[in-house]
């Protein structure tokens, strides 16, 4: 009996290897993309949620803010004038479960704190809005290594 050694793979193996590396890199792909686009949803959802105070503050003569604690951020409008964000004071946004909105799994907030707003709609760093802004406010929403951030001009308050 002559055996004879054959080295190397056969055409099949060869297909079905690149069969199995295209199937997981399109399912990585994927992944990293919808993970990409939840962060750029949510940043979008957090800035209409800053337009919203502003423009609830531009209509009323009271403070209107967005305060950011944790993984959790609220609507909040000082009714009493004691400059405090009391639980009372909180509002539901529009479309929302409750009064404090939760952040996906992963997904944090930073440079953010309380951005409260004046009957003119500038920005503020307190729940008072005593504390104007002073420049160029950066919010960075971060989920896992990816960021997208949010800036507000100080004195307009314009959103971008």
């Amino acid at each position: 009996m002559n055996m004879e050694r054959n080295s190397g793979f056969t055409l099949v193996e060869v297909i079905a290897v690149f069969v199995v590396l295209t199937i997981v890199t399109m399912v990585v792909a994927s992944f990293l993309l919808d993970y990409r686009a939840d962060l750029t949803a949510r940043t979008g959802v957090i800035k209409s949620h800053l337009c919203y105070a502003q423009s609830r503050a531009m209509n009323s003569s009271v403070i209107w803010g967005i305060v950011f604690a944790g993984s959790t951020y609220s609507l909040y409008r000082d009714k009493d004038g004691d400059n405090i964000v009391d639980n009372d004071e909180k509002v539901r946004l529009p479309a929302e479960d409750s009064d404090a909105v939760a952040l996906p799994s992963g997904m944090t907030v930073s440079g953010a704190g309380i951005v409260s707003f004046d009957s003119w709609g500038s920005p503020f760093t307190d729940a008072a809005a005593q504390t104007p802004q002073s420049g160029a406010r950066t919010i960075t929403v971060s989920m896992g290594s990816d960021t997208s951030n949010l800036r507000i001009i100080p004195n307009t308050g314009f959103i971008w």
